[in-house]
């Protein structure tokens, strides 16, 4: 059985080390490690722009989260898009590739008499 190194702190959402008493943020190391913003607020927020094809607008991520400012959304917007480029800059499509709800029109050749 492995002992336990660490210890979870659930109101600062931290764990502390056992030994020296060290704490690292579970937002340590990620794009929301400077931000005053709650885990929840992210994580809707990462719904909301994965949610339709579409996405929102900062605008209207502030509305759905009723949030009084504009700019912190737009910062944390911009944050979550930009990781989600470098992600995708990562994978390329390869084999069948499916779609759903595409649409294609078909040229016709014949001539018509």
């Amino acid at each position: 059985m492995r002992k336990q190194r660490a210890f979870l702190i659930k109101i600062r959402w931290s764990y502390e080390c056992k030994k020296c008493s060290s704490r690292i943020s579970l937002r340590s190391g990620t794009i929301m490690q400077s931000s005053n913003f709650y885990f929840l607020i992210w994580y809707k927020t990462m719904f909301l722009l994965k949610a339709t094809k579409k996405g929102f607008s900062s605008i209207e991520i502030q509305k759905q989260l009723i949030l009084k400012r504009y700019e912190p959304v737009w910062s944390i917007v911009h944050k979550l898009r930009k990781a989600m480029h470098n992600t995708d800059a990562h994978y390329t499509l390869e084999g069948m590739i499916e779609f759903d709800e595409g649409y294609f029109t078909i040229k016709s050749t014949e001539i018509e008499q």
